[in-house]
């Protein structure tokens, strides 16, 4: 059975963790604005709220997270409402 890796706890791992969650956060974001620049705001702000769906399925993917049957519900209406707004 995998296991999730324990948390870093020396300092330097810490600032490297935050170091990659900056990055990874200030890439969404310019992503974010350049395709609000040049899409359509509507479209690209609706995306843009689907980021505790994204969050959702990666703490599932890579922590190993088990979703009760209320949250799998939850989630599948948020994409769904996503979908119809988009559409």
């Amino acid at each position: 059975m995998d296991t999730v890796p324990d948390p870093p706890t020396s300092a330097r791992d810490q600032g490297l963790h935050a170091s990659r969650a900056g990055f990874a956060l200030a890439l969404g974001n310019m992503a974010y604005f350049a395709e609000a620049k040049e899409g359509d705001i509507g479209v690209v702000s609706v995306l843009g709220a689907l980021s505790p769906l994204v969050t959702a399925l990666l703490a599932v993917v890579f922590l190993r997270e088990r979703l009760v049957r209320l949250e799998v519900v939850a989630l599948g209406v948020v994409f769904l409402g996503t979908v119809l707004v988009v559409l």
